[in-house]
Formats: C-alpha cells, structure tokens, sequence
C-alpha cells in the first residue's frame, strides 16, 4: 500500500512513527504542508496523485484546505480528533500542568462534543467559561484568525490555557509564551484512518462499475425566455420534460435530483447507462419526438471512480453543450471531451411525426426556434382560427408586441404567413394588420 500523507511537519513526524511501528507495510511519501498556502500542494497532487493508493491528511484542516482546491480521484481520508483525545488533553492540562479547564479556548471540536466531555466530567455547564473556535471560512487567513482567537482570548484574561489540534497553532501559541495544550494524533486515531481506508478501498468502485452523473438542462432560446412566457404554458412543457427525465432515469436505474425548474442531474453506473444507451449512440431523451415540441435538451455526460469526481466531470459537458448552441451532449473522462453527441432522429410514417418534421422545416427556414412554431400553432388550435392581429398573437403567446413583430416578420418573409388585410382601431389610430398564418404542409388559402 502506498500512501501519501500530507499535514505539518511536526504532526508528520508523530504519524510516521506510530505508522512505522504499526503499520510496518504501508510506504510512505511525506507532503509538507505548513501553512495556508496550498498552491504547492494542490500543484503536487495533481501531478503525482496516480502514484499513491489513497492520501492521508494528518488533520481535518489540511484536509479541508486541500479538498476545496482539487477533485479528488483516489481515496482521502484524515486523522479525526476523537473526543477520547480532547478528554485526556483535559487531563493533561488540569492534573499534569494544573491549569483550571474550567476557563479554556479550544479548536478543532465541535461545541457538542466539547460540553458532552465536561458533562461526563461531572463539571456544571453553569461553571464553565469556555470559548470555541468554529465556522471559520476556510482561506488563506484561517489559521491566521485560529492564532488570534486563542491568543486574544489569553490575553484578555477569559482563558487560562488554550487547546488545540493544530500544530502550527500550537508552535505560535508556545512560541508567544500562551501555555497551550496540542492534541496530537494517537494510536487509535491513526489505527481508525487506516481502517476506514481499507474500508473505502474494497468498496470503492472498480472501473466495471464507475459512476455516471448526467447534467441535464432545457435549452431556452431568447424569445422563449421565463419572464416573457406564460407561466402556465411553461408548466405544463416542464412537466412533460420532467416525465420523460424521470422515465429514461428509471431505464438506467439513475437517482434524480431536481436541482430547479428544467435543470437535473442524475446519477448511476457505468454498465447501466452504456447498456441501455448502446454505448452512447441512443439516448432517447435526445431523440424523442415528443420530447422535442417541447423543448431541446443540453446534456452533460460526467464519468468518474467517486460521484463528486463525476459531477464535476458532467458540469463541464453540460457547460459546453449549452456553449456549442444546446440540443446537444458530451461526456467527459479523465479531462478528456468526447462529442458532440447529436440527436439523430429515427425515421418514421406516422402522421403525427410528418407534421413534426413539417414544423421543423418552418424552423430551420425562418430562424424562429421549434418551441415557438409549435406555440404559434397552439394558439390557432386553441382559438379555431388561423387569422389574428400581431396584438392578439402577442397577449396570446405572452410576449411584446414589439417581440411578436420581429417573429412575424420572419414568418411573413418565409411565406408562411401573409397579411391579407388591415384593421383600423379608431380614426386617428394606425391601422393594425390582419396576418393569417400557414403553417400546414398544404396550402389552405
């Protein structure tokens, strides 16, 4: 087993001991990390992360530092400070140094786990003049603002001994003469770590069986925009795209998550999702033509050995779908784009698909998207006509008049409406043009 162990030196030096007697077959490749600055660090991993089994941080600090700044691919895990520790620094403090624990700052410990420790010390809470540091931000000033919350804490008189599970907290602390209690990692807590990452390393996902997270969100073009469409209209298209999601989920056995209206992610195997998808070449939420009156599909398609690793990998494709002008996928593994994946629809003699394939025409020839062909067509359904004034097609469809206009023109340039009268609202007003549209594949005039 090879491992890489990252932490401060100091802390570094008390693992490496334990582990060399405890653990006498894990190689070790030591990672220094003493301060804030985890550029190196970040850097060091990123090229040399595929030569170890996992990585052991000595602290949840590094930990947490170093995980906001890269997608892990092998296994991570770090030392917990367990609260048998914290009761033995107690100890440590009150019966060896006598220091009254009664008045102490502490880090590295929830508020919880630190009054469950005096509770089982049989010290009232009423008695205790405690200050814990928790739900600092982490970035470049974390450690800075730890030093500084003990050492004004002790100079302010709250505190007579400081607790940490730091160890650069702990080598400032000493070295400003503020008497300080470390909580070093014991036996126990690296025995745990090592267990957990074997644990993780048999459950851990084999390349047979890694994790696919699709990113999946609706395209929405200019003049479809939600501040312009009828709410109602746009439910009922969002339910309809939301049906088939959760449908092709179940084919692939995925989990969803809804994350906002027309936005989605889900997450299953590898096996599951090239089984049912033959390899990528059909996914049927592409290519359905009922799917498609409603609205195209940009997809993200994430590989990846944890789901994290596969959830960043599918917002990458998803970003460029969306970039690439949508209705479209791409999948992406080990940093590697493979697309586009285009819908490429199945012929078929259906009546219902001909006038599907009809309006598709009418959008490719006018530059008007399909969703839009589609409303304009509903309103004639609805109404039992084909004849309306540019007003009547705006409040209808939901958008300006100046908006109906320009879809207008488009339609009027590309013969598939006409206008074939006018209609004068009053004396003084401007005349408004009756537009008659004509959107069959024959023609009704």
């Amino acid at each position: 087993m090879k491992l890489g162990l990252i932490g401060h030196n100091r802390t570094i030096g008390i693992v490496m001991k334990i582990m060399s007697q405890s653990f006498p077959y894990v190689e070790i490749t030591e990672i220094p990390m003493d301060t804030t600055d985890i550029i190196p660090v970040v850097s060091y991993i990123k090229a040399n992360e595929h030569h170890f089994d996992g990585l052991l941080f000595t602290g949840k600090t590094p930990y947490d530092l170093v995980n906001m700044a890269i997608i892990s691919k092998k296994p991570w895990m770090y030392i917990q400070h367990d609260t048998s520790r914290l009761l033995s620094g107690l100890l440590e403090a009150s019966f060896i140094n006598g220091f009254d624990i009664r008045k102490i700052s502490i880090d590295s410990y929830s508020e919880e786990d630190v009054y469950c420790i005096y509770e089982n010390l049989k010290i009232p809470e009423k008695e205790l003049n405690i200050y814990i540091c928790q739900n600092l931000p982490y970035n470049d000033e974390y450690l800075a603002k730890i030093k500084n919350f003990h050492r004004e804490n002790y100079e302010n008189r709250n505190v007579n001994v400081c607790i940490t599970g730091i160890s650069s907290v702990y080598e400032y602390l000493t070295g400003s003469g503020i008497p300080c209690i470390v909580l070093d990692p014991t036996k126990q807590s690296i025995e745990d770590a090592i267990k957990y990452y074997d644990i993780k390393k048999r459950s851990k996902l084999q390349e047979n069986s890694d994790i696919v997270v699709l990113a999946i969100e609706r395209d929405l073009p200019d003049e479809y925009a939600l501040i312009k469409e009828n709410e109602y209209q746009l439910s009922l298209e969002a339910m309809k795209i939301s049906q088939e999601i959760y449908r092709f989920s179940q084919r692939i056995q995925a989990a969803v998550i809804e994350k906002e209206m027309g936005t989605y992610m889900l997450f299953t195997t590898k096996p599951l999702f090239e089984m049912e998808t033959e390899q990528l070449q059909k996914i049927n939420i592409l290519t359905k033509q009922d799917m498609v009156q409603f609205g195209t599909l940009s997809i993200g398609i994430g590989y990846g050995e944890t789901p994290r690793e596969a959830k960043y990998n599918a917002s990458l494709g998803l970003l460029k779908a969306k970039k690439k002008g949508g209705n479209r996928a791409y999948k992406v593994e080990n940093n590697q784009y493979f697309g586009p994946i285009i819908p490429v629809h199945e012929p078929s003699n259906s009546p219902q698909d001909k006038i599907d394939g009809y309006f598709q025409e009418i959008a490719f020839a006018t530059g008007i998207s399909l969703n839009s062909i589609i409303k304009f067509q509903t309103i004639m359904d609805i109404n039992k006509k084909d004849t309306f004034t540019p007003l009547e097609l705006a409040k209808s469809y939901g958008v300006s008049l100046r908006s109906m206009n320009r879809l207008l023109e488009k339609l009027l340039d590309n013969n598939y409406a006409r206008i074939i009268g006018y209609n004068m609202r009053n004396s003084a007003g401007r005349p408004s043009r009756i537009i008659r549209l004509n959107f069959s594949p024959k023609d009704s005039d």
